[in-house]
């Protein structure tokens, strides 16, 4: 008796993860504002400050402007209309840059409705993406509730990554897998972007050393990378410091934005 009771609340627990994760969050969508305060290490001044309704000094003219876009799980059904229809909605904004930070699809069926959807959206220095498990394994059923027993690192059904990485970069959309990228914006504040994408680590698709082997520095203004080991360490210290430390810009007037679909993962 004890074990039947055991299996129930296993499925049913593995029903309502399902429901959370295939058709509750691709429908729960919506666009919020938030300014980012950032700091000038060199002049230790303020730049920019608020979220939303708390009080800003001067955000009327923002420094940069991002679009940063996750988790559509986009499908050719109702819901996936809906979201279609928001998204393309989003080519009125004016931007600097767009991310998108993976489960762009869940099965590459669908690459060319993603395509169509993603398509108009427009940005002044660049679009970029980064990739989840669900943009490179199309989850079964059964598969997804083994995972709750055993963390699964590879699933059965492989979705075709390399070409959906191919037509994305077809609209304008680069897709980093590990890679980075630094663009010169030319701003008095912000000399220049640099932008790391991060691979999956959830499915050990992530190189942090390979994704970070072109920037200049990424701890204390040092040149070399921090051992491996050492990386879990960094993130809790970046994530203890006060928010008014978070977000600075260096020395050197360098901009560093990571992205990645699953940055609070502990594997």
């Amino acid at each position: 008796m004890v074990l039947i009771l055991f299996i129930l609340i296993i499925v049913l627990m593995a029903v309502v993860l399902y429901y959370y994760a295939f058709r509750y969050e691709p429908v729960n969508f919506g666009l919020s504002k938030v300014n980012i305060f950032l700091r000038d290490a060199e002049k230790n001044k303020i730049k920019e400050k608020g979220k939303d309704n708390h009080a800003v000094k001067d955000n009327s003219n923002p420094v940069l402007t991002f679009l940063h876009l996750s988790d559509f799980h986009l499908r050719k059904n109702s819901k996936g209309k809906k979201l279609f229809k928001f998204v393309r909605n989003l080519s009125k904004l004016n931007v600097d840059f767009i991310f998108i930070t993976g489960d762009l699809t869940e099965n590459d069926k669908n690459i060319e409705y993603l395509i169509k959807m993603l398509s108009p959206l427009k940005a002044k220095y660049g679009k970029y993406a980064v990739f989840g498990v669900h943009d490179h394994y199309s989850k079964a059923l059964v598969e997804f509730i083994k995972n709750m027993f055993k963390r699964k690192r590879r699933y059965k059904r492989e979705n075709d990554v390399t070409h959906m990485a191919k037509r994305l970069k077809d609209i304008g959309i680069e897709v980093l897998r590990n890679e980075s990228r630094r663009i010169n914006i030319g701003s008095y504040d912000i000399g220049d972007i640099e932008i790391i994408g991060l691979d999956d680590p959830i499915i050990n698709k992530i190189d942090i050393a390979k994704a970070f082997s072109h920037i200049s520095a990424i701890v204390n203004n040092k040149s070399e990378l921090p051992e491996k080991s050492d990386y879990k360490n960094i993130y809790k210290n970046i994530f203890r410091l006060k928010e008014e430390k978070i977000h600075k810009i260096n020395n050197r007037g360098k901009l560093r934005i990571a992205l990645m679909h699953t940055p609070d993962n502990d594997s």
